[in-house]
């Protein structure tokens, strides 16, 4: 990759016994006083190449540090999935990907 990414992908992760912690996390974005242009509403299936319910939020790279941060302290048992926004989308859906707690199945195939 030789040029930075201007902008990450959060993927907040959970299940129908978790779907109130997911809705606590989102909350907790969007009170923060860090920037989040989008912030997807609470996805009850599996969409793309997630594998199952999940929120989207978008950050910049000058607030990524600030969003991990946030959100390491607030996921609880969530696993976030972490990527650039880059052309390559199966580059950044997997070796450029990072996550936070357990990684999850990604279904590449479907990008």
């Amino acid at each position: 990759m030789n040029t930075i990414p201007r902008w990450y992908h959060l993927h907040v992760y959970f299940d129908h016994t978790t779907s109130e912690i997911a809705a606590e996390v989102r909350d907790h974005l969007a009170r923060s006083s860090l920037s989040f242009p989008y912030l997807g509403r609470l996805i009850p299936r599996a969409v793309g190449p997630h594998d199952g319910p999940m929120f989207e939020a978008h950050v910049s790279a000058d607030e990524l540090d600030e969003a991990l941060a946030l959100l390491e302290h607030v996921r609880g048992p969530l696993s976030v999935l972490v990527h650039p926004v880059v052309e390559d989308e199966l580059a950044a859906h997997s070796e450029l990907a990072q996550w936070l707690g357990d990684p999850k199945p990604v279904h590449l195939d479907r990008l």
